[in-house]
């Protein structure tokens, strides 16, 4: 029904409400966008939620937009950016919590190691806000992943991951001192 639309004319009726406008939008651009980001990144489900966040992104926008195309392309660009700025965060909080783990003094017992950790983390996350030291307590405690801890807490994967990098930065800021005097 739209598939002789312009992409501005689609634009157009998407904004004035009419969702199957949208629709051919999504089928004109998706597998595109899908093909230059699998390019860069070799992850079919990444790949996948990158492209749905930029039609997300296309949804909410109330700017205006000259250039369709050029519009998809460009945030895509900076969500892949994103992904791999949020990959190593990622990465250096697991290193973090590793090297974190290993300047806890080692007790004959593992209890009491165990208890000795969770209590310096429980401390250390005193400072942090109430859904960002959950988001903490169930990628440590319960080893889940960012989509599980997305579904337990009623969120977006985006959010989690802000979550997850302030927690890092919080981190890092007070704890800095112990590794500053090695």
């Amino acid at each position: 029904m739209y598939n002789h639309h312009t992409d501005s004319e689609l634009l157009q009726l998407s904004r004035e409400g009419r969702h199957a406008a949208f629709k051919e939008i999504h089928w004109r651009y998706s597998g595109k966008l899908f093909r230059y980001a699998h390019a860069r990144i070799n992850n079919r489900e990444d790949c996948k939620e990158l492209v749905q966040e930029v039609f997300e992104i296309l949804w909410k926008s109330e700017k205006e937009i000259h250039n369709l195309k050029s519009f998809l392309y460009t945030v895509l660009k900076f969500r892949i950016i994103n992904f791999y700025e949020h990959k190593s965060v990622v990465k250096k909080f697991s290193d973090y919590i590793s090297r974190f783990k290993s300047d806890l003094t080692i007790v004959e017992d593992e209890e009491p190691e165990i208890e000795q950790l969770r209590s310096v983390i429980n401390r250390s996350m005193e400072g942090l806000p109430a859904r960002c030291r959950e988001t903490v307590r169930l990628r440590i405690d319960e080893e889940l992943s960012l989509d599980d801890i997305a579904t337990r807490m009623n969120l977006n994967k985006g959010s989690v991951k802000q979550y997850l990098t302030m927690a890092m930065n919080y981190f890092r800021k007070v704890h800095s001192p112990l590794y500053r005097s090695k």
